[in-house]
């Protein structure tokens, strides 16, 4: 590794230090603008690290092309087909990526209220504390991210795995909606109106539809959703323009899976799914993704685990509920976006 890096960054003053265009020779430090040929500067500087351990003996071929070079492709290739162009990729790299709804959800609901939303970070984050006889009890209940939309005081809470796996999570879960939605019971004497986001969704343009256009006319009276701010919602969170590359609900590489719920996330889970089962796509993308973890997970594993455990079985729980609502082919009509187990994506 140390030999490795050494090589590489020895190699630079090959290029770019030698070859390079002027956005590198006359390099800004104050208003950094890369140059869209990055690629070919780190590019053929890792190939020639490689190439010179193979010539001086420090790895043999084998492990060059199977281990170095062969590894870099796999990566390479767990990505969309229709990539965005190394140049352009190259360009944009000082550019801010969210890759995911939870970490671009303030901007994506700035975008979509056009308003500014407290949250983010402790630091910033509403507390609302219990009242009882005048007196605040116990511990703030920390909101996510907070606004005043329409004279209404919303707050957005981003559901992690927690919340589907532990009874005492989804205890406080509950007491924490019955206080915030109680002007009573709040220090803040309001009613905030409380809207959640599943970890395992993403913007697709349904999920929106259903977030900022159905559920917010029945929390607030008024549809948010418009496809230009879809639009520019997408290009904020995963800095792509097409809807076919943005991520699919679901769970596709993370350990949180379903088979990790209790009961009650279960039932959580299953009344999510429920409440959106407008927006068939978003069942059909779900499902489809847990049956491509589950084909990987038993690929090569073909007997059980340990006595009659399935391998399946660390992806969905045995559940008679949970098995009712996944035991059907999702519609291919349905699957229009990005799958990181899909085979023709890393094969």
């Amino acid at each position: 590794m140390i030999k490795r890096v050494a090589l590489h960054e020895f190699m630079h003053i090959f290029t770019p230090l030698n070859l390079h265009s002027e956005f590198i020779g006359d390099f800004d430090y104050i208003n950094p603008k890369m140059s869209k040929h990055l690629w070919l500067y780190e590019g053929v500087t890792e190939y020639f690290a490689h190439l010179i351990m193979v010539q001086s003996g420090l790895i043999t071929p084998v492990e060059f092309f199977q281990g170095q070079i062969g590894t870099k492709i796999k990566r390479a290739s767990s990505y969309p087909e229709k990539k965005i162009p190394f140049t352009v990729m190259s360009e944009r790299v000082f550019e801010k990526k969210y890759g995911a709804l939870e970490h671009g959800l303030g901007k994506c609901l700035e975008i979509f209220f056009n308003t500014e939303f407290k949250g983010g970070s402790k630091k910033k984050e509403l507390r609302v504390y219990e009242k009882k006889n005048g007196k605040k009890l116990g511990q703030p209940f920390r909101c996510d991210w907070y606004a005043i939309i329409k004279g209404k005081h919303v707050v957005f809470e981003f559901n992690g795995n927690h919340h589907y796996q532990s009874s005492f999570k989804i205890l406080t879960d509950w007491r924490k909606h019955e206080v915030l939605s109680d002007p009573s019971r709040n220090n803040h004497g309001e009613k905030f109106i409380i809207f959640k986001i599943p970890y395992y969704m993403q913007l697709t343009r349904d999920y929106a539809e259903y977030l900022f256009g159905d559920l917010a006319k029945e929390k607030l009276g008024e549809s948010f959703y418009k496809y230009e701010k879809f639009k520019k919602a997408i290009k904020k969170i995963y800095n792509i323009e097409r809807e076919d590359l943005i991520y699919a609900p679901g769970l596709h590489t993370s350990k949180q899976t379903p088979a990790t719920f209790n009961e009650d996330g279960i039932e959580r889970f299953l009344k999510e799914m429920g409440d959106m089962e407008k927006y068939p796509s978003i069942k059909h993308q779900v499902v489809h993704s847990l049956r491509l973890y589950i084909e990987d997970v038993t690929y090569f594993n073909k007997k059980p685990w340990k006595d009659n455990k399935e391998w399946k079985n660390l992806i969905i729980p045995k559940n008679e509920s949970f098995l009712k609502f996944f035991n059907f082919e999702p519609d291919k009509k349905h699957l229009n976006c990005f799958f990181e187990r899909e085979k023709k994506h890393y094969k």
